[in-house]
């Protein structure tokens, strides 16, 4: 059926912000969770890393990510659970959620009764009113009914949704979305390598849900060559960047183009660079110089990617979304 590029750029971004949902859900559970005392033992390592994801991800002030200023400011304890709620900062969690709810209701007609149902219970169930005064035992609460929520929302998109353009461009967008997470979430974590490293490791696995696959298959040997192996290059974990990169590489191979036009499209040799990029990665070296305090390698490929994904992104929206002009049929530019 045809695709208004208006419709496919409102899937695209209602991708994104599924992604950017539950990515800052987890982070903000695992934060939560050692600021309320749950993981107390380690704490103090590992809610600096974290508070400087949050500042990352522009949920927290940047001060807060800076050990000086931290001591400062208002307690962290306080604030977060404000800063989580906070519509006036369009990155807020909660802001992502009215955008998610906002995308949803435009293309409703072309999701599942079930799936708008979902979105409808994660737009009401994530409120500040629900419990009153909202504290941080409220945004755990709150953010693990989240996390729920969004996993069923990804779990009807695997399952029920036929594999049409508008499945494609809504795939596309969580594809890039979670590879920027994953990017974010290294670069905050391993640059610079922390001190305690047993305890950031299984932090970081456990933002990233592949803590029990690291469990698993590596017992409790918390190594950062298998970390990274299991975060960048291993394509069996739905949760790599290799796998996001595959994905992306396969669904930009089959979005419709002019065949008749030879070569590679820029958004194809933009996916191809990218899989490319992170399969030639040597983990096991990359590892070993990280661990001796050369943090230049890892830091100019994720310096690569960050460049490189908003390309890829920026590619697909210039040669099939939403423009200036009038929006165009997806089926016109589809072969004959």
């Amino acid at each position: 059926s045809e695709l208004p590029s208006r419709a496919a750029d409102n899937i695209f971004w209602l991708g994104r912000q599924l992604e950017r949902a539950e990515a800052l859900a987890r982070l903000l559970r695992s934060t939560v969770n050692r600021l309320s005392g749950e993981t107390r033992s380690t704490s103090d390592v590992e809610v600096p890393v974290l508070l400087r994801c949050l500042a990352d991800q522009g949920q927290i002030e940047p001060g807060y990510a800076i050990d000086k200023m931290r001591n400062q400011m208002p307690s962290i304890d306080h604030i977060l659970p404000t800063s989580v709620f906070d519509k006036t900062q369009s990155a807020s969690l909660r802001s992502v959620i009215d955008e998610l709810f906002r995308l949803g209701s435009i293309v409703r007609d072309r999701i599942s009764l079930d799936t708008w149902r979902i979105i409808r219970r994660i737009d009401k169930g994530f409120l500040p009113d629900r419990f009153g005064v909202t504290n941080l035992a409220d945004v755990l609460t709150m953010t693990d009914d989240l996390i729920t929520e969004l996993s069923a929302f990804s779990g009807i998109i695997m399952e029920s949704m036929t594999r049409t353009q508008a499945f494609r461009f809504l795939e596309l967008g969580r594809r890039v979305e979670r590879s920027l997470q994953i990017i974010s979430l290294v670069k905050n974590c391993f640059i610079p390598m922390p001190e305690a490293q047993g305890p950031i490791f299984e932090t970081v696995l456990e933002v990233a849900d592949s803590l029990m696959t690291y469990r698993s298959r590596y017992l409790a040997n918390l190594q950062l060559a298998a970390v990274l192996d299991l975060l960048l290059t291993d394509e069996t974990n739905p949760r790599s960047l290799v796998f996001q990169f595959m994905q992306l590489s396969k669904h930009v191979e089959r979005l419709p183009r002019n065949h008749e036009q030879p070569g590679y499209t820029v958004e194809q040799r933009l996916a191809m660079t990218l899989l490319h990029s992170v399969r030639m990665l040597d983990i096991q070296e990359a590892a070993e110089t990280h661990s001796l305090g050369d943090y230049e390698p890892l830091e100019r490929l994720i310096e690569t990617w960050e460049f490189q994904l908003p390309r890829l992104s920026e590619a697909i929206s210039h040669r099939y979304l939403v423009h200036a002009v009038p929006s165009h049929q997806l089926s016109d530019i589809s072969p004959q």
